[in-house]
């Protein structure tokens, strides 16, 4: 299967500036451990109805250079890679990565962030996303329409899966 190229992110894309940034926050009664566990265990993201399957394409232990796979709903993969990667139990979890290549074209350049911040007797998760649409203008004001819808459900599915409310 083809793969197409992403651009490469500019500098601070995760900037609520950027007309591309988009972002939702959780608060849960799950440990700051935990949420992280979930996010990135043998099955993470498993909730979100968009995502058919994510896959680790690196050997534990993961951090800076992992790879993973994700394939959507609609069947279009995209291939990610980590840049940042932190775990610190006391002060927080936070990583980043940045989609490499897809199987259409669709984007210019994608990226995320998970941030998870321990609390008393909680935690609060923050997911970021970079997301710019390829292609030209008419097309990506219908794509920047789907990506917040996309990025709507991944938030919904998200709350129920941590029984959450917005923080």
């Amino acid at each position: 299967m083809a793969s197409f190229a992403l651009q490469p992110l500019g500098e601070n894309p995760f900037d609520d500036e950027n007309p591309h940034y988009y972002v939702f926050t959780l608060t849960t009664a799950r440990p700051a451990a935990e949420v992280w566990a979930d996010l990135h265990g043998e099955r993470p993201l498993r909730w979100c109805k968009g995502l058919h399957e994510v896959r680790w394409t690196s050997p534990e232990p993961f951090g800076v250079g992992t790879t993973r796979t994700v394939t959507l709903a609609n069947r279009v993969t995209i291939n990610e890679r980590y840049f940042r990667w932190e775990e610190d139990p006391q002060r927080g979890y936070v990583n980043a990565f940045v989609v490499e290549s897809a199987t259409v074209p669709l984007f210019r350049r994608l990226a995320e962030r998970y941030t998870v911040v321990p609390g008393p007797g909680s935690s609060t998760f923050t997911w970021e996303f970079v997301i710019e649409p390829n292609g030209p203008v008419t097309a990506q004001r219908l794509a920047a329409r789907m990506v917040a819808h996309t990025v709507a459900g991944l938030r919904r599915d998200t709350l129920a899966h941590f029984g959450a409310a917005d923080a």
